[in-house]
């Protein structure tokens, strides 16, 4: 645009009132000029509030990237794996800039959806994937952009026609990509890179919530386990005092009162254990949510995962259509057919002579200051009627030939992945599935049976009818059936979370 004014500037100050007159004469032929109707489709080229043929273009463009960016649906804050949840949402937005406020979230006693929440609004691999998307969405604003400049600039520099300058090439690249073929091909091409980015944030942000899901109920199985050990260690001690006075007392041999003392022991290195566990997994929380080292993170909302879900063959249909990696090759692959496309309308023969093509310097054809003719009216003297309109064709052949191999490797590899999905989403379920039911038998049976076990054990104990060593057994089965039980409730949402994952959205009911 400086360029163009600099330019108007100087025809100005040299012919001030020619100067200006014919530039504003020009630039409303420009405004007011259609391409012929045989040309257009039915009813040709609407009005559009007044613009051009251009600036209708141009807008065409715009609708095009404001489509490709809402196809996804993933901007910073949302996920395609949340759930909508305007509440959680309006309550956690200060917390995307406000690390102080993400802190004190996670500080108290907080839910499953608020860890995702957060992750969604502060992980910087999404902020990451972010930007890369942004950066790839400038690609389409420099196409059209300099597509723009260039096109007011030809449109100005050839009214006034100065003839300083050599002339360079054989064919004018307005006649190699007529009206408006070089501006569709290359904002597609700009079009298809920036969804393929945007597919690249989804995951990110798929990838992101699915280790956040997981760290929630890592840490809730933590708790618990913890909980359970601490109870259990601090009977174990009672128990150890009690085997002690009978060993001294001669009522117990030495035996038992090691076992008991075995027992105790290896719980407090468990313990010790779990709470080194649980820093581990405090540390992944701060990374995901990216909060400072040593923020606290509180307990969470201990609640049993939805174990529930369709069969695989139902879950497949939908992760072929939602798993962010199918999208995004179909983008690439969508973005190299284009390629090809650019190349063959540079390297092979046209279809015709192209002595009816309209070049895509349209306004420099009509008006009083009309340079050319507005199609071809002969034909160069070497080349005769029936000679090809490009005659150095297959210089380029073999970038043709690379490209149109690679564009079919591409295809093969989204057969390849697509039925890698199908495995992928099988396997995650049947993960889900053993989980579930696993949680179910500990739940239902397991654990009731071991805790209907140790209150007999101990009735038994204090009627004499039952060892010591029978009954610190007793306790330890139910000590483990009980850790059993929510490490299978853990895994269960951790499976739930990785089938999430490999569907690329959430699980339907």
């Amino acid at each position: 645009m400086a360029l163009v004014l600099g330019v108007g500037a100087l025809m100005t100050g040299l012919v001030p009132g020619v100067a200006f007159s014919d530039y504003r004469e020009m630039r409303d032929q420009f405004r007011e000029y259609e391409p012929p109707a045989h040309l257009m489709s039915e009813g040709g080229m609407d009005r559009v509030n007044g613009m051009g043929p251009w600036e209708v273009m141009e807008g065409a463009a715009l609708e095009m990237k404001s489509g490709s960016v809402g196809s996804v649906g993933l901007v910073r804050g949302g996920n395609p794996l949340l759930s909508s949840d305007p509440e959680r949402r309006e309550r956690l937005s200060g917390a995307a800039t406000d690390a102080g406020g993400a802190a004190g979230v996670l500080a108290g006693n907080f839910s499953l959806g608020d860890l995702e929440a957060l992750t969604a609004l502060r992980s910087p691999a999404i902020m990451a994937a972010e930007k890369r998307a942004r950066a790839a969405r400038e690609a389409f604003d420099q196409v059209g952009a300099l597509d723009a400049l260039l096109r007011r600039y030809t449109a100005l520099t050839e009214g006034v026609m100065t003839g300083v300058g050599p002339m360079k090439g054989t064919e004018p690249v307005e006649m190699r990509f007529p009206f408006p073929g070089v501006f569709s091909l290359k904002s597609g091409i700009a079009e298809q890179v920036e969804r393929a980015a945007l597919e690249t944030l989804a995951a990110a942000g798929r990838d992101a919530v699915t280790e956040a899901r997981k760290a929630y109920w890592d840490l809730v199985f933590v708790d618990q386990a913890r909980s359970i050990t601490g109870r259990t260690h601090s009977l174990l001690g009672r128990l150890e005092d009690v085997a002690d006075t009978r060993y001294g007392s001669g009522a117990m041999g030495y035996g038992d009162a090691v076992k008991v003392r075995i027992r105790r022991a290896s719980l407090g290195q468990d313990l010790i254990t779990l709470d080194n566990r649980r820093r581990n997994v405090e540390a992944r929380i701060r990374e995901l949510t990216d909060l400072p080292p040593g923020s606290a993170v509180g307990r969470p909302k201990a609640a049993a995962p939805d174990g529930d879900a369709p069969g695989p063959d139902d879950l497949i249909p939908l992760a072929l259509t939602h798993r962010q990696e199918l999208r995004r090759m179909r983008e690439n692959i969508a973005r190299m057919e284009k390629m090809v496309a650019m190349a063959e309308t540079m390297i092979l023969p046209d279809f015709s002579q192209g002595l009816s093509l309209y070049s895509d310097a349209a306004v420099a054809q009509v008006g009083g200051g009309a340079m050319r003719d507005a199609f071809a009216t002969g034909v160069e003297a070497g080349m005769g009627a029936g000679a090809p309109k490009k005659p150095l064709y297959g210089l380029q052949d073999a970038y043709l030939r690379e490209t149109k191999m690679k564009l079919l490797a591409a295809r093969q590899d989204l057969v390849a992945a697509e039925a890698a999905t199908r495995t992928l989403v099988r396997g995650a379920w049947f993960a889900l599935d053993t989980a579930r039911r696993e949680a179910a038998l500990y739940g239902n049976t397991v654990a009731p049976l071991s805790r209907a076990a140790l209150e007999t054990a101990n009735r038994g104990y204090e009627a004499g009818g039952v060892s010591f060593a029978e009954m610190i057994a007793a306790h330890m089965d139910w000590l483990n059936a009980g850790l059993t039980l929510y490490r299978k409730r853990a895994d269960m949402g951790a499976a739930r979370a990785e089938l999430a994952r490999a569907l690329g959205t959430e699980i339907p009911k």
